[in-house]
C-alpha cells in the first residue's frame, strides 16, 4: 500500500512539474526577460527548445540573449555581445587594464582571473568575476579595451 502511494505522489508529482514546463509562454519568457536588459534594447526574436526560451533583443551597438528556464520559470543566462567591433590579435592593454573594464561596467563585481586567450583571428582577456552573487565571464579584447562579450550565470 505504502508503495502504490509513493508510486502515485511521485507520477503526480512529475505530471505536475511537466505541465508547469509546458504552461509557460513565449510571451511569459519575454516579460521575463524584459528585467534583464536596457529599456533602449528592442525585442527582435524568441526561440524554443524542450526546456527554455532564448528571448534576443538588439540596442544600436549590442546583441543580449535572455536564457528562461521553463521548467523553473526563471532567467539562468544572459549573454551580451558588442556588435560591429573590429578584431585584432594586438595586444595594447595589460590584464589590469581589461580587469578596469571589467569594472567600469560592474563596479561592485569581484574579479576572480584573468587569462591572455590567443586564436588565430583575435587576441582577447578572458575575465572571470561574480557580482552580486551571480558568476560572470567576459571577454575583453586586448588591442583596445573593448568588452566583447559578457556571460551572466544566475544559475543556482
Amino acid at each position: 500500500m505504502k508503495k502504490r502511494l509513493l508510486a502515485t505522489v511521485l507520477g503526480l508529482s512529475l505530471v505536475a512539474t511537466s505541465a508547469v514546463a509546458f504552461a509557460m509562454s513565449q510571451q511569459d519568457a519575454r516579460n521575463l526577460a524584459n528585467a534583464y536588459v536596457p529599456a533602449d534594447a528592442q525585442y527582435s526574436y524568441v526561440t524554443e527548445d524542450t526546456d527554455s526560451f532564448d528571448v534576443v533583443y538588439r540596442s544600436a551597438d549590442k546583441e543580449y540573449e535572455v536564457d528562461v528556464d521553463k521548467r523553473l520559470g526563471k532567467v539562468t543566462d544572459v549573454s551580451i555581445d558588442t556588435l560591429n567591433v573590429p578584431l585584432s590579435t594586438a595586444v595594447n592593454i595589460s590584464a589590469d587594464d581589461a580587469k578596469a573594464a571589467v569594472l567600469k561596467l560592474y563596479p561592485n563585481a569581484k574579479v576572480t582571473k584573468v587569462k591572455l586567450d590567443r586564436d588565430s583571428y583575435k587576441t582577447s582577456y578572458d575575465v572571470k568575476f561574480v557580482v552580486d552573487g551571480v558568476r560572470g565571464d567576459a571577454d575583453v579584447l586586448a588591442a583596445n579595451g573593448v568588452v566583447l562579450e559578457v556571460d551572466l550565470d544566475y544559475k543556482k
